[in-house]
């Protein structure tokens, strides 16, 4: 718990709160689903963190693994390549979200895994399989969305 604890505290982008990035891609990525689905999509970025010794900011934007912040990180290779107006811009998108609030809060805390381990997730509602889903092994199905891990 100590490993994640640091995880969380630590500041990805200067200038801008880690906990701003989480909660963005929370309500970004589910922000049309139940709260549980909110729950699942942070349980994704802690188990990427945890996986990848990194934190939960740094697995958000990560680019091409979620489309809410594909303009702001298209062509970044690595953390001095991001363009703080751009991310700015995406979390001013959600600010006014009835769910930022209940975001903010979530981003803060450690919360329990419901997804069974769950790295990836896709919205089976509105895309096929991704050609990534053929090796993984999907654990649960929550909302619109369908998780799973390799």
């Amino acid at each position: 718990m100590i490993q994640l604890k640091s995880l969380l505290n630590e500041s990805y982008i200067s200038g801008i709160p880690d906990h701003e990035i989480i909660a963005a891609t929370l309500v970004g990525e589910a922000g049309g689903e139940s709260l549980e689905g909110m729950h699942a999509v942070k349980n994704v970025l802690q188990n990427r963190a945890i996986k990848r010794a990194s934190n939960e900011a740094g697995e958000a934007l990560r680019p091409k693994q979620f489309s809410m912040w594909n303009k702001a990180t298209n062509g970044v290779n690595v953390r001095s390549d991001f363009d703080r107006k751009k991310l700015q811009d995406v979390i001013d998108l959600y600010i006014e979200h009835p769910k930022w609030k209940t975001a903010v809060g979530m981003s803060k805390r450690y919360l329990q895994d419901i997804t069974d381990g769950a790295t990836l997730y896709y919205a089976h509602k509105k895309i096929n399989p991704p050609s990534w889903t053929k090796n993984w092994t999907q654990t649960v199905v929550i909302g619109g969305h369908t998780f799973g891990k390799v």
